[in-house]
């Protein structure tokens, strides 16, 4: 299966370099540059879908820009409930 040469094409914040030589789901995987300065392998059709946009950066900005961070992200606020139960309530139930 041929493949088209994306090596200078600009998606969003990546810019692609070269071939990296390695396959992902029989796709081929494009070495790209970040404009942040990071660089990733990402898969053809995650480009050209406009699936992926950057390294993770833009991502983790939108994120901070509504304040919300990688730890709350990932494991969700605990909530606490009140559990107390007044000492006249065991009187009732006849101990």
């Amino acid at each position: 299966m041929t493949t088209r040469d994306l090596t200078g094409h600009i998606f969003t914040r990546l810019t692609v370099l070269r071939d990296s030589g390695n396959r992902q789901y029989g796709e081929v995987m494009w070495l790209c540059h970040c404009s942040c300065g990071e660089t990733k392998e990402v898969r053809v059709t995650s480009l050209t879908a406009g699936r992926t946009k950057s390294c993770g950066c833009l991502q983790r900005e939108g994120a901070r820009a509504r304040g919300i961070s990688q730890k709350r992200k990932r494991f969700g606020t605990r909530r606490q409930l009140n559990m107390a139960v007044p000492m006249s309530d065991f009187d009732e139930m006849g101990t």
